[in-house]
């Protein structure tokens, strides 16, 4: 395309002209595209974290001096709330745990926090309702909107896999340790 509006030295500030108006329109199509994010994100809200009953999802964070550094949402579901299934030993009447949210700041990735928030999840799941609790992610968990076609949300497909298998290997190692 250059060389249809460069010819001369004068032309120069078409040609930069040109290309500007080249870039903005780009930009233009890139915002019109993510807009759906940008709604998503002002939907977003606390009640996130509450579930039908109004009870509060436990939420765990690991601080490094002032700042949060990495945090977990984790919904506890108990089986047999109030119909009269068996309670296991302890008063615990099983249920599963469903990590709804899980992150940490860039720069700490890769360190382990994130394991070390999956093992609290693990953790804690298994403390409040027993020793046979699953846990695992849930479907509809904070960042599972896209918006954008397959073809763009494949990147984010992976990091759910690497995190379905990070939480995975938490759990057996955490099932390895108790025998």
């Amino acid at each position: 395309m250059s060389r249809f509006i460069y010819k001369t030295r004068s032309d120069l500030g078409i040609l930069f002209t040109t290309a500007a108006g080249v870039t903005m329109a780009c930009l233009i199509i890139v915002r019109g595209a993510t807009s759906g994010y940008l709604s998503a994100a002002e939907e977003f809200n606390f009640k996130f974290v509450t579930n039908e009953d109004g009870e509060e999802d436990t939420i765990i964070g690991s601080r490094y001096g002032k700042d949060i550094i990495g945090a977990l949402v984790l919904r506890l579901e108990r089986n047999g709330n109030g119909s009269g299934k068996k309670k296991t030993k302890g008063g615990k009447t099983g249920g599963q745990g469903i990590v709804r949210a899980w992150t940490t700041k860039m720069r700490y990735r890769g360190t382990g926090l994130g394991t070390d928030l999956l093992e609290e999840a693990v953790r804690t799941t298994r403390e409040t309702l027993g020793n046979t609790a699953e846990i695992g992610f849930a479907a509809e968990h904070a960042n599972s909107k896209m918006i954008l076609p397959e073809f763009f949300n494949s990147p984010f497909r992976k990091r759910e896999a690497k995190a379905a298998r990070a939480l995975e290997a938490v759990v057996n190692g955490t099932d390895r340790k108790k025998r």
